[in-house]
């Protein structure tokens, strides 16, 4: 599970590791993404557009920094993002809160 963020928040920056069924890292060499944000309960997309980086292919490893409009309403949401090495996209899912941010 990711967060809970501040509504709004550049940070911390998403930490993801890809395990495949045998519990081994997924190699995510010449690996590209994408990612939704799905409101929950509606199922409103808000597509990610901040940048992913791969930090390990061998141990499967990539971080998303997120733009402030992916974060921008507060509420429960899953993230869906796709993974795609070659012609078939791998989906990998997770849970995230956005904190409403309040003044102080």
């Amino acid at each position: 599970m990711i967060g809970p963020i501040v509504q709004g928040s550049l940070r911390p920056i998403w930490s993801f590791t890809v395990i495949q069924d045998d519990n081994t890292a997924f190699n995510l060499t010449g690996a590209t993404f994408t990612g939704v944000l799905y409101s929950r309960p509606t199922s409103r997309a808000i597509t990610l557009t901040g940048t992913f980086t791969i930090t390990s292919t061998t141990l499967g490893t990539f971080t998303y920094s997120p733009v402030a409009g992916d974060v921008s309403e507060p509420g429960e949401f899953e993230i869906e993002m796709a993974i795609i090495i070659g012609a078939a996209p791998i989906y990998v899912r997770d849970h995230v809160t956005i904190m409403e941010r309040y003044a102080v």
